[in-house]
């Protein structure tokens, strides 16, 4: 007769980067929670590489989605500089010279 052992691990699953419908739930062998995107481990309790801000029930925000808002904000604010008109700027002061 063959006999097996089969250790049953706890889920303790984090409740910020685990989905909250499988708290309680997890893989029998080795009892990796099920993770929201971005996030890793077997608690569900870290970001992937390339991912911040562990956030309960949304998960780790991708760091490439940082770089597009900030990216987005530099070319909108750099824009509104393009309507300056920067004429009135210049030194007018020797236009007369010019016109002789």
């Amino acid at each position: 007769m063959v006999c097996c052992v089969i250790f049953v691990i706890a889920c303790n699953c984090d409740t910020r980067g685990a989905n909250a419908s499988f708290l309680t739930s997890c893989e029998i062998h080795g009892g990796q929670c099920v993770c929201y995107p971005g996030v890793g481990s077997r608690r569900c309790d870290a970001c992937l590489p390339m991912y911040v801000n562990l956030t309960a029930g949304v998960g780790c925000t991708g760091l490439i989605w940082i770089i597009v808002m900030i990216m987005t904000m530099l070319i909108a604010e750099d824009s509104d500089c393009e309507d300056v008109d920067h004429d009135d700027d210049k030194d007018h002061t020797n236009d007369d010279k010019l016109d002789q």
